[in-house]
């Protein structure tokens, strides 16, 4: 299985290309190339480990949810994403670097941009 992108959108702005021209795949593209569990809310939790569970991939943020479990509020993106890395580690799904996202979305690599 391929290994697991986790995604947060630290800021909360939306990434759509009338928003951002330098999308290098648009995000039909992406969608259709993996399942995502995305701005689910209080269930976020709930459908990254489906996603996870199905090989697909997830995004995790504040400004989609901001529970860490029920009734507990998540204390930063960070925790959130730490979460759905223990998810992970329990499903025996070995998450993606920076370097491995790049090249699964088929993105140039860091060296390969100037910024």
């Amino acid at each position: 299985m391929e290994k697991l992108i986790i995604t947060a959108a630290i800021t909360g702005a939306s990434t759509i290309p009338s928003l951002n021209p330098y999308l290098p795949i648009p995000p039909k593209q992406i969608a259709d190339s993996a399942i995502e569990a995305a701005e689910v809310g209080a269930a976020e939790i709930n459908l990254s480990t489906m996603a996870i569970h199905m090989g697909g991939h997830v995004r995790v943020g504040l400004e989609d949810n901001i529970y860490i479990k029920k009734g507990v509020l998540a204390k930063s993106n960070a925790q959130l994403v730490e979460k759905v890395v223990q998810l992970a580690e329990i499903l025996n799904r070995e998450v993606a670097t920076p370097d491995d996202a790049r090249g699964l979305l088929r993105l140039k690599r860091k060296d390969k941009v100037n910024f």
